[in-house]
């Protein structure tokens, strides 16, 4: 809930100056994740895939004369795993019990500006971009009074494309990706919808895939999640 309320706060705030304004409510499930803490194969925990979560984000557009576009993504996501361990494994410096109840807090909130380059063509309008995105993740063991957490606050630079396919006055395709990946480690974000447009509003249907992670000595974490959403959207 409190992440609606802080989507909704900065949907109210930017709305004067942005060109559109999309709220997503989606239905989100961990595909896998993966971690060690140092990045070591015999600590590597898996958690199990739970039930989907409800989750949000917001996402503006704001329209240049030179009709390129600056884009900005408020996407929170906080999951919570509950498994028994077949082994021992540290975790942070601190070890944890095999055949003893673990659980999991992992939160990996993500938020970007971009800058995108836009061409159009009659129904078809199609972007490439480069974007900046604040990753602020952490996991979080525990195991009855002991708790270990690790934060991961950092800069990750991205890639953009995408096109919207516009088939009938009121239906459009849409489809945008950031993504990169390099030895230090990968990240992306994909998603295809469908908008019915009305106006100065649109409703679309999506699914969205994303993920990433890194493997080094110090940390290894690879995960990847699913979503089915609703954007709502407005058009100023």
């Amino acid at each position: 809930m409190k992440y609606l309320i802080l989507t909704l706060l900065t949907f109210f705030t930017v709305s004067t100056y942005a060109s559109s304004l999309s709220i997503d409510i989606g239905s989100t499930k961990t595909l896998y994740n993966r971690f060690a803490i140092p990045g070591t194969d015999k600590d590597r925990v898996t958690l199990p895939k739970g039930d989907a979560l409800t989750s949000y984000r917001l996402t503006g557009y704001f329209d240049l004369k030179s009709k390129n576009q600056i884009y900005f993504l408020l996407a929170p996501l906080e999951t919570e795993s509950t498994f028994i361990s077949s082994k021992n494994f540290e975790f942070d410096k601190t070890t944890f019990s095999a055949n003893t109840e673990t659980r999991v807090n992992y939160k990996f909130n993500s938020y970007r500006l971009g800058y995108l380059w836009k061409w159009y063509s009659s129904n078809l309008k199609y972007w490439t971009g480069v974007v900046g995105k604040i990753r602020d993740a952490k996991i979080s063991v525990s195991q009855g009074a002991t708790t270990k957490s690790y934060d991961n606050f950092g800069f990750v630079p991205l890639l953009a494309f995408g096109f919207d396919y516009q088939f009938s006055p009121s239906f459009s395709i849409f489809s945008h990706t950031d993504a990169l990946s390099a030895s230090q480690g990968s990240a992306f974000d994909s998603q295809l919808e469908f908008r019915y447009l009305l106006r100065s509003f649109g409703v679309s249907l999506g699914k969205r895939i994303f993920g990433g992670g890194a493997d080094n000595d110090e940390v290894y974490t690879f995960a990847q999640f699913d979503t089915y959403y609703l954007r709502l959207s407005y058009f100023f």
